[in-house]
This record gives structure tokens, C-alpha cells and sequence, in this order.
């Protein structure tokens, strides 16, 4: 990522020094460049930072792990409602063994996020 930073820093600098000195960009000396980069250095950090957290919004949006992690929390949570739903009709009809099995479900499914890493 530091390298991509640098990248895009060196690129925003250049679109910096291209806006404030715009035809005369050429001619203009480096110290002075150096002058305009540091005076503009807050606002070539924030659009830096602007533009890397935009990258990593797009590159992490539609990821097959973004898409696996999704279907794991649909899954959990309807597995969740069912046990729920099960466990109260369980103990309505005081069947210890069916309490025992939505008990052990909905204590697999809690325990599962904490220990697949």
C-alpha cells in the first residue's frame, strides 16, 4: 500500500503543481515548486487519503470473500431463527433431548465466528 501511496501522492503532486502554476509549469524553477508543494501539503494528503480509501471501497466491495462472508451471515442467522424457534417449541413441550439439539445449534452457530480464524 505504501507503494501505491507514493503513486498516487507523486501524481496528486503533479496535478497540484499543474492547477496553481498551470502554463507557466515549465519555466517555473523547483524551489519554487517545492514552495507550492509544501504550502499545499494538508490538501495533497487528504486527497491522497480520499482517493486510497475510494480504491479500497471499489476493490473490496464485489471480493469473493466479501461475497463468501455475506452468505456465511444469511445462513447463520436463519439457522439462528430456526433454533430459536425450535428451542421455544422444545421447551413448550418439555422434551429435554430437542431442547438439548437447538441448544447445542445455537451454541455451534455463536462459537463459530469466534473460532474459524
Amino acid at each position: 500500500m505504501n507503494n501505491l501511496r507514493a503513486i498516487v501522492q507523486r501524481h496528486v503532486e503533479e496535478e497540484t503543481l499543474r492547477q496553481y502554476l498551470d502554463v507557466n509549469y515549465s519555466t517555473t524553477p523547483a524551489e519554487e515548486k517545492l514552495r507550492i508543494l509544501d504550502f499545499a501539503r494538508e490538501m495533497i494528503e487528504s486527497k491522497v487519503q480520499q482517493i486510497l480509501d475510494v480504491f479500497l471501497t471499489e476493490v473490496t466491495e464485489n471480493s469473493p470473500e466479501r461475497k463468501k462472508a455475506k452468505k456465511l451471515h444469511i445462513f447463520t442467522a436463519i439457522l439462528t431463527i430456526i433454533a430459536s424457534t425450535g428451542l421455544a417449541h422444545a421447551v413448550n413441550l418439555e422434551n429435554l433431548g430437542y431442547i438439548t439439539v437447538c441448544a447445542l445449534v445455537l451454541l455451534a452457530v455463536q462459537l463459530y465466528p469466534i473460532f474459524k480464524d
